[in-house]
């Protein structure tokens, strides 16, 4: 299911979010191609923090 909703995720984008919140077990993190991050209310963030995503190491 997991791989399901992740294609989900992706075609219908940041409305999808409060669907899989809704679910029971599973919660989401997406990165938006201007860098912007959402994620459900579940997800377990420790520290956010403001990252430059482009740099590499």
């Amino acid at each position: 299911m997991c791989d399901d909703l992740a294609t989900a995720l992706c075609v219908a984008g940041e409305g999808m979010l409060a669907t899989i919140g809704s679910l029971v077990g599973y919660e989401a993190f997406i990165v938006g191609l201007d860098g912007s991050r959402r994620w459900t209310t579940g997800f377990a963030l420790t520290g956010v923090t403001d990252y430059d995503l482009t740099a590499t190491a």
